[in-house]
């Protein structure tokens, strides 16, 4: 699961463009996406957020999708990054939701990839919807 988490880390970082930090706003809410030019994640999600601190920062805490029910997010120097377990049969899979991030908002545009047995998967473009639009 460590190598699921770097592998997530490291494609992450590849879409930010910048240096915007967190800013003072919360991530708590619903954030709708829609995931495009994918060959098996294409469709509509509603991401739950609840921006509580955990243990990885400021702005961090549970990440959920109604089809999976265990994942965090983070904010780390301006990129938000949802990681989502994906049970699979032996190791797991997880969804990974990337786009810049700051002041308790998620940009329009983003990121989407499935990682199953330690590697990239599938991939697409993501666009985020206004919070609690789902």
């Amino acid at each position: 699961m460590r190598i699921l988490s770097l592998i997530a880390a490291v494609l992450s970082a590849s879409v930010a463009t910048g240096t915007a930090q967190a800013g003072n706003g919360s991530y708590t809410g619903r954030w709708p996406l829609t995931i495009t030019g994918s060959q098996f994640m294409n469709g509509d999600y509603c991401l739950t957020v609840t921006d509580n601190g955990g243990d990885k920062g400021e702005h961090s805490g549970t990440a959920t999708i109604p089809q999976y029910q265990f994942g965090v997010f983070e904010v780390i120097n301006g990129i938000f990054t949802a990681d989502i377990v994906v049970p699979l049969q032996g190791q797991n899979g997880v969804l990974v939701f990337s786009a810049n991030g700051h002041d308790g908002k998620i940009e329009k545009e983003g990121s989407a990839v499935q990682i199953e047995g330690g590697e990239p998967f599938d991939s697409g473009a993501m666009v985020v919807g206004k919070r609690n639009g789902c």
